[in-house]
C-alpha cells in the first residue's frame, strides 16, 4: 500500500501533560488524521513533524517530495536542522532525525513515484549515528517492498553534503558532484535529494543530478515524488496474522537473538558498537574498487 504524501494540511495541538515521542505514539492516542503535530522524543526539544496516518500504523515523516516548492541543494547546517514546509516539502532535519531513531530500533521506510504514476515501496531495518558521526546511517534486513534497494546494505554511510565532504568515494565529492546532502557511498546508487527535474534527465550537465534511485530506471531518471518515514520495530509476541508482516519478522529474528551467542558488549552477534552510545548492524563487507578514504589531487576516478 502506498501512502498519500500530501493528504492534509491541519496542524494538531498536543496536550502539554502528554508529549509523544514520534507519529506512533500519537496514533495510539487514537489519532487517524495526517498532519503536523508536535513530539518530544526522549531527551530531545519540543518539534514539530509530519505524520502519516495508516490503518494499522503512525508514521514519522522525514523528508518529502513531490512538486520542486522547495531547493534541496543546500549545506550541512541546514541538513542538520532542517528546512521545507511541514504541510509541503520538507527536510526534517538530521538531528531530529536522529533524536528519534535512537530511542528504540525503528523501521525507515521509502517510497517513490515515477511521472507515470507508478509507485514503489521498500522497508529496512537502520541504525542512525548522532552528530559525532556524521548522523551514519546502516542499513540492515530488507523486511518488504516491490523496490529493490539501492543503499548499501553492508557499510555504515556518514551523511555528505557539499562543504561536508564524507561519502566514501576516493576521489570526488558526490554531493558537489551531484546535488543536496545523501548517505553517498560511491555516488552513483541513489540520491532522493538531487534536483528536482522532469522524467528522464538529458542534458550532460545535469546527469546523475537529479532524484534517482539506481535499481529502478536507472540514475539518469529523476523522480516525480518521494516519501522517507519511519515507525518503531515493535517486538510482539504473535502469530502472522496478528501483526504486520514486518513486526512479525521483528519478532521472530529477536527469538533467534535470545539463543544466540552474544559479543562481550552484550549485544546480538550482528550489533558493535559506533561510540557515543550509538548502536549499529554490521554485516561481512566486501572490498569494492575505487572505494576509501580521500585522495588529494589527481584526476576523478570513475565510478
Amino acid at each position: 500500500m502506498l501512502f498519500n504524501r500530501c493528504d492534509s494540511t491541519i496542524s494538531f495541538e498536543v496536550d502539554s501533560s502528554y508529549l509523544p515521542a514520534d507519529c506512533y505514539q500519537i496514533f495510539k492516542r487514537g489519532e487517524r488524521t495526517s498532519g503536523v503535530y508536535s513530539i518530544q522524543p526522549k531527551g530531545s526539544q519540543l518539534f514539530q513533524t509530519y505524520c502519516q496516518m495508516t490503518a494499522d500504523s503512525g508514521w514519522t515523516v522525514i523528508q518529502r517530495r513531490f512538486n520542486g516548492s522547495v531547493d534541496f541543494d543546500r549545506l550541512w547546517l541546514d541538513y542538520k536542522t532542517g528546512f521545507g514546509e511541514l504541510h509541503g516539502e520538507f527536510w526534517l532535519g538530521l538531528e531530529s532525525f536522529y533524536q528519534i531513531a535512537h530511542q528504540a530500533k525503528y523501521l525507515l521506510r521509502i517510497e517513490l513515484e515515477d511521472w507515470k504514476n507508478k509507485t514503489r515501496y521498500i522497508e529496512y531495518t537502520f541504525r542512525l549515528g548522532g552528530m559525532d558521526n556524521n548522523y551514519t546511517l546502516q542499513i540492515g534486513q530488507v523486511l518488504t517492498g516491490d523496490l529493490s534497494s539501492a543503499m548499501s546494505d553492508c557499510k555504515a554511510l556518514p551523511f555528505s553534503t557539499s562543504d561536508r565532504d564524507n561519502d566514501l568515494h576516493t576521489v570526488i565529492n558526490c554531493a558537489k558532484q551531484h546535488s543536496g546532502g545523501w548517505w553517498f557511498s560511491a555516488c552513483g546508487e541513489a540520491s532522493l535529494n538531487g534536483k528536482y527535474l522532469k522524467t528522464r534527465i538529458n542534458r550532460r550537465s545535469d546527469r546523475k543530478k537529479g532524484i534517482f534511485w539506481k535499481t529502478w530506471k536507472g540514475n539518469y531518471y529523476s523522480f516525480k515524488s518521494t516519501l522517507l518515514m519511519v515507525r518503531p520495530m515493535r517486538i510482539l509476541v504473535a502469530s502472522p496474522g496478528e501483526a504486520t508482516t514486518q513486526d512479525y519478522i521483528y519478532a521472530k529474528l529477536q527469538k533467534q537473538h535470545a539463543t544466540d551467542r552474544v559479543n562481550s558488549s552484550g549485544l546480538p552477534p550482528e550489533v558493535r558498537r559506533l561510540g557515543n552510545g550509538v548502536e549499529a548492524l554490521t554485516c561481512v563487507r566486501t572490498p569494492a574498487a575505487g572505494r576509501g578514504h580521500k585522495m588529494s589531487g589527481g584526476a576523478a576516478a570513475r565510478e
